[in-house]
């Protein structure tokens, strides 16, 4: 055993090649974490296919048999969704990771999430009949793993525009240093034999965070600069069902 220790050791690479490595497995871990870092987002424009992105922002129309609109910024805290006379629902989806800043590390802080969505249903077609009669839907909710908090308009009506706006709310503890996912959707579609459009515009905010402490998110929510990414976070996948 003794004579073959230093072939043994002769096959074993250089200290240079483990330094390499090393490097690469760290780098590789490191793209690896960075990926999962923040939680994707999705747009599909009246089922036209659906957009995943985990871009901190983004703004995507659609002119195709009407106009189409979905966007968010999780900078700012905001989602948007407009539609024009499809039974194919318009739905943006965008989904973040918060935590607490300005507090020890561990420290158990309760909140309240708030999602304030402004919405309408609009039917510029007078009278009754196919196409006329008027009805539309637009929706929106909160996502906290398995909890759901929904609102749902469903409108009949033969012409004109309905306006609604709706808070909604979520309980959540967060551990300062342990970010919590939050996912907010707003979606909107017409019902049948009518043509009616749907919009909709949400705020993502936040109740009781004490005193000097602030909300901070994996895109950089509330601080108005775009967080810069390790690997190709530009990269939008479309997934067409």
């Amino acid at each position: 055993m003794s004579r073959r220790l230093p072939e043994l050791l002769r096959m074993l690479p250089d200290s240079r090649s483990i330094t390499s490595l090393v490097v690469v497995a760290l780098a590789a871990l490191a793209v690896t974490n960075a990926g999962a870092a923040c939680p994707p987002d999705s747009v599909n424009l009246a089922g036209r296919g659906v957009v995943v992105t985990t871009e901190a922002r983004f703004d995507s129309t659609s002119y195709l048999s009407g106009t189409f609109h979905g966007a968010y910024d999780l900078i700012a805290g905001t989602v948007a969704m407009s539609q024009d006379i499809s039974l194919s629902a318009t739905v943006v989806e965008a989904a973040d990771a918060y935590d607490v800043a300005g507090v020890p590390a561990g420290t158990s802080v309760p909140l309240m999430v708030r999602f304030t969505v402004d919405s309408d249903i609009y039917n510029p077609c007078p009278g009754y009949g196919p196409g006329c009669g008027g009805g539309g839907v637009v929706g929106a909710l909160i996502r906290h793993g398995g909890t759901i908090v929904p609102l749902e308009h469903a409108v009949y009506f033969p012409t004109g525009q309905e306006n609604f706006h709706d808070v909604l709310t979520l309980p959540l503890t967060i551990v300062a240093g342990h970010p919590e996912q939050l996912g907010f959707r707003i979606y909107g579609y017409r019902l049948a034999d009518s043509g009616d459009s749907s919009a909709g515009t949400g705020a993502i905010g936040f109740d009781g965070v004490p005193a000097g402490a602030r909300i901070v998110s994996c895109q950089g929510y509330g601080s108005g600069v775009t967080p810069t990414r390790a690997t190709s976070w530009g990269r939008l996948k479309a997934i067409y069902r």
